[in-house]
């Protein structure tokens, strides 16, 4: 039930705390998979951990389903995570381009 689907994305989210990102991820993969449309904090918690992870543009793949998908677009954290993650993003681009010496 919905109890257990907390309580894992609860144990997820200390496991990802611990420092356990890859199992964290997977735990949350998974949550979204078995209950797409039931566990908004899954998906959120998965789109930080890419984050973390400097996955940037997965990050903002997810953050940006997420608030379509339970937040009918309105949410100042998501929106407030995809800008960060965006950032990132263009800044990790301008670092890695070659130097023009």
């Amino acid at each position: 039930g919905s109890t257990n689907l907390l309580a894992a994305n609860g144990a997820a989210a200390v496991i990802g705390q611990s420092g356990r990102l890859s199992e964290a991820k997977s735990i949350f993969a998974h949550l979204r998979e078995i209950a797409p449309h039931q566990l908004p904090d899954a998906w959120i918690n998965l789109g930080h951990i890419h984050f973390l992870q400097n996955e940037f543009t997965q990050a903002i793949k997810i953050y940006k389903a997420a608030l379509d998908k339970f937040f009918d677009g309105h949410d100042v954290g998501l929106l407030t995570s995809i800008a960060k993650a965006e950032f990132y993003l263009a800044d990790k681009g301008k670092t890695l381009k070659p130097s023009k010496d």
